[in-house]
């Protein structure tokens, strides 16, 4: 065999390394989860430890699309996208927030994409991280919230407003008609001295009416302090923006990242 052989094997075996994830590198590609179900994953960057993103419940890995490249400049980073989102395959009947924690970490696992992880997740997407870091507390060694809750806060909105003010609400937003999967009322997990940030949107009001925009805005700032208490190594940020923080203001989100990952490696040292 001539060395030109040699050398279109080697091209080969590369591209099946990166197509099949492992340490480092660039992966983008569908993986097997089970179920005759395929995910999306995509990651970029070299280092340790691996930061992992969830995305909100509308969305899916193109939610990071300006957060992900300036998180790959320090260390490796992953997107996904969740069953039935962007190219991932058909969501199973009834997923449960536990349900796509499995779906999460069965990913990471086909992809060879290890632990430890900064796990990273925006609105849904950060009760479905606590979800995961609660099934695989060993794994997590760090966490970024971004204006995310405890639970679901329209419980708490209700009990804040009276019950017209509630109808109104409800008739109103948009937030009301979304569909969270079941399993979502947390109480954890304990982070003891986990390097966590918190994210919260300082411009609320949305679709609201203008009269209760107050008194829900107040609610939702009450929700995020109360992640505060999920580690005892916590910090709190409010955001120049809206809900939307990862795509108005992803260096804001990408500097929480880092320093959650600059924690973790002082730590190690």
């Amino acid at each position: 065999m001539t060395s030109s052989h040699f050398g279109w094997i080697g091209v080969l075996f590369l591209a099946l390394l990166t197509a099949c994830g492992g340490e480092d590198g660039a992966v983008a590609s569908l993986f097997d989860v089970g179920d005759g179900r395929q995910l999306y994953l995509a990651c970029e960057g070299q280092g340790s430890p691996t930061v992992v993103m969830e995305a909100g419940g509308a969305g899916h890995s193109g939610s990071w699309r300006f957060v992900q490249p300036e998180v790959a400049d320090f260390t490796r980073v992953c997107v996904y996208d969740r069953a039935g989102t962007g190219r991932s395959g058909s969501i199973p009947p009834h997923p449960t927030i536990q349900a796509i924690s499995k779906d999460l970490r069965t990913l990471l696992a086909a992809a060879r994409v290890d632990p430890p992880y900064v796990l990273v997740g925006h609105s849904l997407g950060g009760i479905i991280a606590r979800q995961f870091a609660t099934q695989h507390p060993a794994e997590v060694v760090g966490m970024v919230l971004v204006d995310t809750s405890q639970g679901d806060p329209r419980t708490r909105f209700q009990a804040a407003l009276t019950p017209e003010e509630w109808q109104r609400y409800r008739s109103t937003s948009h937030d009301a008609d979304f569909v969270i999967p079941e399993g979502i009322d947390l109480l954890g997990p304990d982070l003891a001295d986990t390097p966590l940030v918190v994210l919260s949107a300082g411009i609320f009001g949305g679709d609201a009416p203008p009269d209760l925009a107050e008194k829900l805005d107040s609610v939702r700032l009450e929700l995020q302090r109360e992640l505060l208490d999920l580690s005892s190594n916590s910090t709190h940020v409010i955001a120049d923006s809206d809900h939307a923080i990862p795509t108005n203001q992803p260096e804001l989100v990408a500097g929480a990242v880092r320093q959650v990952v600059e924690d973790v490696r002082s730590d190690r040292e």
